[in-house]
């Protein structure tokens, strides 16, 4: 029920009748309201070490000049050449509070080390503030591994979509946007 609320807060956007400007409108994609890999935690000389884990630390800066009232972002770790690693999982750093979004939400999709590992991250509120504009923290972590392939592969971090409807999309009361995403980042595994 609640991903359902969000998917459908996130199609319509997040308008309040009380204090909408208007209709919500869709601003396009702007790389200055952004999704970053901040840095990369395991890696040795820019590699990811053999029978080790990474952790990916994902930054959001919400640069709107408004609230964002409801996100939903996708990122897949997966490998071009067959690197294979043990699981994947995704958690929040606690950045975004629930003064900011009530409703917070880490979904994994196929995260078995091969193939496209999935980590959604969905929010809104209800009856909180929204991320402020200004804000610029490491939000979400993604830990793989450890990896089981042989050295030489590559293993990458990309925005993705997600079921069932997963669009990369912030929200805000009268705006729509998707924001910047610096990647793909690729790391070769061996020492």
């Amino acid at each position: 029920m609640i991903l359902a609320s969000a998917v459908v807060l996130l199609f319509l956007g997040c308008a309040d009748s009380d204090d909408a400007t208007g209709p919500t409108v869709n601003e396009g994609e702007d790389p200055n309201k952004s999704i970053t890999l901040d840095h990369v935690d395991g890696l040795v000389n820019g590699r990811i070490p053999l029978g080790q884990e990474a952790t990916f630390h994902i930054r959001l800066a919400n640069s709107t000049g408004r609230a964002i009232r409801g996100i939903t972002n996708g990122l897949r770790v997966h490998s071009p050449n067959g690197a294979q690693w043990t699981t994947t999982g995704g958690v929040s750093t606690g950045a975004i509070t629930a003064q900011m979004m009530e409703q917070r939400r880490i979904d994994d999709f196929s995260v078995t080390g091969s193939g496209a590992d999935t980590i959604g991250f969905t929010g809104y509120l209800i009856q909180s503030d929204g991320i402020p504009d200004g804000f610029d923290e490491i939000c979400y972590e993604i830990t793989i591994g450890p990896i089981s392939a042989a050295a030489g592969r590559l293993i990458c971090l990309d925005s993705s979509f997600y079921q069932p409807s997963g669009v990369w999309k912030w929200a805000g009361r009268d705006f729509n946007l998707f924001p910047g995403w610096d990647g793909p980042h690729c790391y070769t595994t061996g020492d």
